[in-house]
Formats: structure tokens, sequence, C-alpha cells
């Protein structure tokens, strides 16, 4: 699964799948995951880890 599709299957609230797309977006901006060459705009076309938010200070 991709994560957005992730997110709208199994994650309450989310009617539109747009609505999953965005919150995948604030997750990338807050450092929950992170692109492989650090790129700040999420795309659906592209991998992504888990960040790693203990090292952030966070």
């Amino acid at each position: 699964f991709d994560l957005v599709n992730w997110l709208f299957k199994n994650v309450p609230g989310f009617i539109k799948r747009y609505d999953a797309r965005k919150y995948a977006s604030t997750m990338l901006k807050a450092g929950y995951i992170d692109h492989p060459v650090h790129k700040s705009i999420f795309s659906e076309k592209c991998y992504y880890v888990f960040g790693d938010i203990y090292s952030q200070g966070r």
C-alpha cells in the first residue's frame, strides 16, 4: 500500500482521499516521514521513510 491509500482506508475521519494526502503532507512537514533525498514537498510518486523525530529534539 502507499501511504495515502493506507491512511484513507485505516484512519477514521478522512472524507475524501485528498484529505489523507493533505495529512501525509503534514506528516512530512512535521518530520514523521522523510524523503530519502530530503525533498520538502509531498508527492505520491516518491518513497518515504519514517523520520527520526527523537534526534530532532521533539
